[in-house]
């Protein structure tokens, strides 16, 4: 088999289950790595790329794979929000390479490659090369899977416990506990589109083996990535020839800094509907007790609720769920007028 992966700690993350099981059966496993790794440096020989390189040969070295094994073409690194780096002349030479490295792989090897509309340019743009790569080199024999690490999209159908997460996240206190199980990694990305994700059989062993080497990338801080990416392989199958309709994601709407599928757009309108209904009639309980305490309470609620708007940190959809649960008070008020 062969990982292709942009960054050092990608090639685990992507299929670093696979790869121990593959060891275990005594097949041949390579890992290349497309750029140095070091998105604030441009030098190829940086101290952080070096680093970076060293804590790879430490990680797969740990589970017997050879150093030679270990590709590195060490290309410029983008930084996550981009542009890349990576030059017509780079692009043309690491299409060159893998070509090189695709003819001399073993009839019927699996290939990994970046999913599709990953969040880092870098992987997005390694997808494009790799796909480029095999058709130019004929091998239908070779299996090509595609494994996902993290991006934009959030849907319930898709990945319901990153998207149950993120409806949590617009409600206030309860918010809290969404923050922190997002902290623990509890929500891994999913496919934004296609069929569903594949999983090897559960192995307690093995899983502990692929956090290990997550460990050993200490200037990423190996923990934070085994809390965030220290679950089972998520990965399926590519067919190629890819049409552009195959690559597509439909049915999501950009919101702040996601992808928001239709489930969840209806998910949040329920959740506001549901505020604004709440607390209108809360206003008309309060009513009951006199006007003035009403007329009291509703402004304190929607002074307090412009000042966490305007005042505090707050996220797009916790600042929408303030202001739908002004107008309710408003609302109960105005209700209670007429």
């Amino acid at each position: 088999m062969l990982i292709i992966a942009a960054h050092q700690d990608d090639c685990v993350i992507m299929a670093g289950e696979y790869a121990l099981q593959a060891i275990a059966a005594g097949r041949r496993v390579q890992v290349m790595y497309l750029t140095n790794g070091d998105s604030q440096n441009m030098e190829t020989d940086s101290p952080r790329a070096r680093t970076r390189n060293s804590e790879a040969i430490d990680a797969w070295c740990s589970v017997g794979l050879a150093k030679d094994a270990i590709i590195f073409l060490s290309l410029p690194a983008a930084p996550v929000p981009g542009p890349s780096r990576l030059s017509p002349g780079h692009l043309a030479e690491a299409k060159e390479r893998m070509e090189g490295i695709f003819s001399q792989l073993a009839e019927g090897a699996a290939v990994f490659i970046p999913a599709a509309v990953e969040a880092h340019i870098d992987h997005r743009s390694l997808r494009d090369l790799s796909l480029a790569a095999l058709q130019s080199v004929g091998r239908p024999d070779l299996i090509v899977f595609e494994a996902a690490e993290y991006n934009e999209y959030v849907s319930l159908s898709r990945m319901p416990r990153r998207a149950l997460l993120y409806i949590l996240g617009a409600i206030p206190i309860i918010s809290r506990w969404a923050g922190a199980s997002r902290a623990r990694g509890a929500a891994p990305a999913g496919f934004a589109y296609g069929g569903k994700p594949w999983m090897l059989p559960a192995d307690t062993r093995r899983l502990e083996q692929k956090r290990q080497m997550l460990r050993r990338f200490a200037s990423e801080d190996g923990e934070l990535l085994v809390r965030h990416f220290g679950h089972q392989d998520l990965f399926r199958r590519v067919m190629l020839p890819l049409s552009a309709d195959e690559q597509t994601p439909r049915w999501y709407l950009r919101v702040g800094g996601r992808r928001l599928g239709v489930s969840v757009l209806f998910s949040l309108a329920g959740v506001y509907a549901s505020v604004f209904i709440g607390t209108a009639g809360l206003m008309r309980l309060i009513e009951r007790c006199g006007a003035p305490l009403a007329v009291a309470f509703a402004v304190a609620s929607i002074g307090g609720a412009l000042w966490l708007c305007v005042w505090r940190r707050q996220s797009a959809e916790r600042r929408l769920f303030y202001a739908t649960a002004a107008s309710g008070l408003i609302a109960g008020i105005i209700e209670g007028i007429v």
